[in-house]
């Protein structure tokens, strides 16, 4: 692939190249990851899951919703009196 440039913005932003952007595969909520080492600056594509809800459904399936309820609320009062 040929060099792409792309300029930074007042708010130092920048567009990443469509050829780039078709060739990984970035799409809209994918996170990127910068790392810098020297003047070399690599980026990491980070596929997020599309709906984070679904990855947990079912997770509290026939779990004690009151249990549940009264440690999230004992918890709670531990941090506000700050013994926990």
């Amino acid at each position: 692939m040929a060099e792409l440039k792309a300029k930074v913005s007042e708010k130092f932003q920048v567009q990443i190249p469509k050829d780039i952007r078709k060739k990984l595969r970035i799409e809209r909520g994918d996170r990127l990851v910068f790392r810098a080492k020297g003047k070399v600056l690599m980026i990491e594509v980070e596929k997020l899951p599309k709906n984070p809800v679904a990855n947990i459904d079912g997770i509290l399936e026939g779990a004690d919703i009151g249990e549940l309820r009264t440690r999230s609320a004992q918890r709670l009062m531990k941090h506000k009196l700050g013994l926990g």
